[in-house]
């Protein structure tokens, strides 16, 4: 609108909003349940609402779902996904035949397609895959799973396997050397499980849940109050009487240039809190859970402030709009803490235009390329303290504490 003042003219102009963040951290939840198999995923908002809709546990020990989605809202996880996959007959027992059952209901090509697809869910959670390869006695059972879903979520890099190590050490270590070559880097595994302070169920054993429910609560609430820069990490969990197994010093499953598990421990005087945010990668960025779902973050959201370029006159114009949104959103991310650099320039760069980032050639072809580098920061996995003594003017340095994942040596 244009008003006519003498010597001053006021144009009022409104502003396209900001790019709309989808949610960071919406868990999909996959199991068996008391009702039969649901065509596609189902929003949940509380425990209560998942009860309304599932009805109430399996009753058996191989089936975690549904303690796993309590102990999700427990430890303050937000609305999430499930899909059921059904319930066994009435009155079948957890014979070899059932838990087999489930192995293949957790590796069928429409399940893996259905949860793997689903645009809203980014963290896929399996509770009841070790219970199942458990009951059968035969670990090879989980892998085969590990693999399908591995295979299945390659493809959409927006989702993140939070997998449950087996029960055993023994076993869990097995299971992270056949997964270090795998070498996946959108995936993580959590042990042990969790002895929780649920009512105890019939037979009077304490209530033991895999960590993947909790885990997926404490992303959740890492990447709302912090960001999904932030490590998932040193997060203390509720609900929660003592790991399963208890391990004391270093980390067994813990390897420095190989694929790790990510410990759950009990601190003295600080409760049970997550002790590792490494994914099954090896090498850097990509071994870091939250560097992975960083850059995840970024791609996706790139892409979609590109959008508006399809169809477009590939020249300078659309150069200039496509770099300049790219810019002040990057740098919006960069206030926010999630880029390293003390200057806009150290924290990113984008590359566009011609002799820039495309040849003549590629402008003739219709192709508009960006290229954009972002500096992503690094965990304080090792810390090291080094004292000195001053002692009638004499120097001591004292050997130092070192903290490996945190844990005193």
């Amino acid at each position: 609108m244009m008003l006519d003042t003498p010597g001053i003219s006021l144009t009022e102009t409104i502003l396209r909003p900001p790019l709309a963040e989808a949610p960071t951290a919406v868990p999909l939840f996959v199991g068996l349940t008391n009702v039969r198999p649901v065509v596609e995923p189902v929003w949940v908002h509380s425990f209560v609402h998942f009860q309304s809709v599932f009805g109430d546990p399996l009753g058996h020990p191989v089936s975690a779902l549904s303690d796993s989605v309590n102990h999700y809202f427990d430890n303050g996880g937000g609305p999430c996904l499930v899909l059921s996959l059904g319930t066994p007959s009435p009155g079948v027992e957890w014979s070899k035949d059932a838990s087999e059952t489930l192995i293949s209901y957790y590796c069928e090509q429409s399940v893996l397609e259905m949860a793997s697809s689903h645009s809203d869910a980014t963290l896929i959670c399996l509770p009841d895959a070790v219970g199942a390869a458990e009951a059968l006695g035969d670990i090879a059972y989980l892998q085969r799973v590990w693999i399908a879903w591995m295979a299945s979520i390659s493809s959409h890099r927006n989702k993140f396997l939070l997998l449950d190590g087996p029960r055993s050490l023994d076993d869990a270590d097995r299971m992270r050397e056949n997964a270090n070559r795998q070498g996946i880097s959108n995936a993580a595994v959590y042990w042990p499980h969790l002895i929780t302070d649920y009512p105890p169920r019939a037979n009077g054993s304490d209530v033991v849940v895999p960590p993947c429910g909790c885990v997926a609560a404490a992303i959740y609430k890492t990447d709302l109050t912090r960001g999904i820069w932030k490590a998932p990490a040193n997060v203390r969990l509720d609900h929660v009487l003592a790991p399963e197994t208890v391990v004391r010093g270093r980390n067994p499953l813990f390897y420095s240039d190989q694929a790790s598990f990510n410990l759950i421990r009990t601190l003295p005087g600080q409760g049970t809190r997550i002790w590792g945010c490494r994914t099954l990668a090896e090498k850097f960025p990509w071994k870091y859970v939250q560097t992975r779902r960083l850059m995840t973050f970024v791609e996706n959201n790139l892409s979609e402030i590109a959008r508006f370029a399809v169809f477009e006159t590939n020249d300078e114009i659309t150069w200039l709009k496509l770099k300049g949104l790219s810019r002040a959103w990057l740098r919006r991310l960069w206030l926010r803490g999630a880029l390293a650099g003390s200057t806009e320039e150290d924290a990113f760069r984008i590359a566009l235009g011609l002799g820039e980032s495309m040849t003549s050639d590629d402008v003739a072809s219709g192709r508009m390329i960006a290229r954009i580098g972002v500096a992503l920061l690094r965990p304080a996995e090792f810390l090291e303290i080094k004292l000195t003594f001053n002692l009638s003017g004499s120097a001591l340095s004292g050997a130092g504490t070192v903290l490996d994942e945190g844990v005193p040596e």
